[in-house]
């Protein structure tokens, strides 16, 4: 099939179309693989299980013809770009997600390479507070101690202070000491504020600077003895905040480690690598797909360029570049969601009318096999076989309409077209299944009769609504919406989507209704089983309950005066 494709490609594009689409619809469903299982089958002579491939084999066989010969070809690959498309915006959405994980990340890298840089000035900081006030308090002991006047009045006048206040090869005087403790205290304050402006809440700063100002104080007022024990506290607070500030850089070198980065960089290139295959995928879209192209593609070369800069350990150049990646990932996301809504907008009108000569024709269906039920129930009753076997082939029947139910709920939901629609269909295939199955053990009753006969009025009902529900999305121009034509389009389109949700809540009613009935008959019997109806009402009224709520949201503003 591929190679007959590629050679006619030229000259009949039509054609070669549809054997592509015929081709990857054969190897989804692995059509080639299970024929050669099928052959190993039969070589083994395990017949039973042959035949039951064999059977499932033909129906794929079956479809890939109506494919292969499908009049609706247009349809068809608009049905497959609008998956591709859907595919190529899951994978999106995965990249998006990553590309924005992978930023948080080097962003908090960054942030934390600008912390470890102001805490490294701070720690240095530190170290010269915590040793000038150790010079504070070595000159004060000494002061404290027994004063030696002939050293005190050898100070020369125009000796030097040192750190401390005191003159070089000089003892130090209360005022000297007092000064230089000042200065520590003017030194300790303004790295506090430098602190708190960087958002860090000082704790053992302000406390050694209030100590500090209490030493000055002792010391102005000759109480040197007194001047001890506010310098040690002082001494004690920085020490605190230097251990404090020494852990904490401890703590970021761990983050900032380069084998860290070099996991980054891994990431990045492998939500990079995801990128480029989704930039294939949206090659294939064609001319469709040309703007998120670039866009990707722009991604791309953002990430590349992300993926050196952690190489390098810049993870604020890197930061920076993935929150380029991260905008040109989510403008190609709503370009192909724009595309995908537009292709969509294409495929309503087919798809309503498919829809509707589906529901059509299995109530021309229904309505066949319970006029033939209802033939069948009193020779049931009597026990005649034939009637039985008959009753049986019912049940094949029913299961042919269960066919066409699931067909066109597929394409429903592939589409998503219409908000309750799926459920409805969904609600009244389950109906169906119910009535297949005792039809096929071959009985006939007034119950099944009567559970035809509410498929037939759910059907009904659902043929109504879904002629009046538009067949596709109401337009996003300004100057066509609010238009007296326009409103009344999504008024109708509102009231056929409330009709299926009618459906769909009188159902769960009747359902309950049923179900509670049973209460009391044979309690004990029928407790697992009545448990398992109620479960399954249960998720059937969420499921309404889904449905009205994301109505409300989607159509709100329809509702408005």
């Amino acid at each position: 099939m591929f190679r007959l494709a590629e050679t006619i490609k030229e000259l009949e594009a039509e054609n070669s179309s549809r054997l592509m689409l015929g081709l990857k619809f054969a190897r989804e469903e692995l059509i080639l693989l299970q024929m050669q299982q099928t052959k190993q089958l039969l070589k083994g002579l395990k017949l039973g299980e042959a035949v039951t491939e064999e059977k499932q084999l033909l129906a794929k066989l079956e479809r890939l013809h109506e494919l292969l010969l499908s009049n609706d070809l247009d349809f068809q690959l608009k049905l497959e770009r609008l998956r591709l498309m859907r595919e190529i915006l899951r994978q999106l959405e995965v990249a998006i997600k990553e590309e924005d994980r992978e930023q948080q990340l080097s962003a908090q890298a960054a942030a934390d390479a600008r912390t470890r840089e102001r805490l490294t000035k701070q720690a240095t900081s530190l170290a010269e507070l915590i040793r000038r006030q150790q010079g504070h308090l070595a000159d004060t002991e000494r002061l404290a101690g027994p004063v030696d006047s002939d050293a005190k009045s050898s100070a020369a006048p125009g000796d030097t202070p040192n750190a401390s206040g005191s003159a070089e090869n000089a003892s130090p005087t209360p005022d000297g000491v007092a000064q230089a403790q000042q200065e520590t205290r003017d030194a300790t304050k303004l790295l506090a504020a430098e602190q708190a402006a960087a958002g860090t809440k000082p704790e053992e700063l302000p406390a050694a600077e209030a100590q500090m100002t209490q030493a000055a104080e002792q010391l102005e007022a000759e109480k040197l003895s007194a001047a001890l024990t506010p310098e040690r506290a002082a001494l004690a607070a920085l020490e605190r905040e230097a251990q404090k500030t020494a852990d904490e850089l401890a703590a970021l070198e761990q983050n900032l480690d380069p084998q860290r980065f070099a996991g980054l960089k891994q990431e990045q290139q492998g939500n990079r690598q995801l990128t480029e295959r989704i930039s294939e995928s949206v090659r294939k879209l064609g001319e469709s797909g040309a703007r998120a192209m670039g866009e990707l593609i722009r991604a791309g070369g953002s990430m590349s360029s992300a993926e050196g800069s952690l190489g390098q350990l810049a993870a604020d150049v890197a930061s920076s570049d993935q929150a380029e990646a991260l905008a040109a990932l989510k403008l190609a996301r709503d370009e192909l969601r724009r595309e995908a809504d537009e292709l969509l907008a294409q495929l309503g009108p087919e798809i309503r009318k498919r829809v509707i000569e589906a529901v059509t024709i299995m109530l021309e269906k229904q309505i066949a096999v319970r006029e033939a039920t209802q033939t069948l129930v009193p020779q049931v009753e009597k026990g005649s076989r034939q009637a039985v076997a008959s009753v049986v082939g019912l049940g094949k029947a029913e299961g042919r309409i269960v066919d066409v139910a699931n067909e066109i709920l597929s394409l429903v939901e592939e589409t998503e077209f219409g908000i309750a629609l799926p459920a409805a269909l969904r609600s009244v295939k389950r109906s169906m299944t119910g009535v297949q199955a005792v039809l096929t053990e071959g009985q006939a009753t007034a119950e099944v009769v009567a559970a035809e006969q509410q498929i037939e009025s759910d059907l009904n009902a659902l043929l109504e609504a879904m002629k009046q529900l538009p067949s596709s999305q109401p337009p996003k121009s300004n100057n066509q919406k609010g238009s007296p034509q326009e409103r009344e389009r999504e008024l109708n389109r509102l009231i056929a989507e409330l009709k299926m949700i009618r459906i769909l809540q009188v159902r769960v009613n009747d359902d309950t209704v049923q179900v509670d009935a049973q209460r009391g008959v044979e309690a004990a019997a029928l407790a697992a089983k009545l448990r398992q109806e109620i479960e399954a009402i249960e998720e059937h009224q969420d499921e309404v309950r889904e449905a009205t709520e994301r109505l409300s949201l989607e159509r709100a503003d329809e509702l408005q005066p």
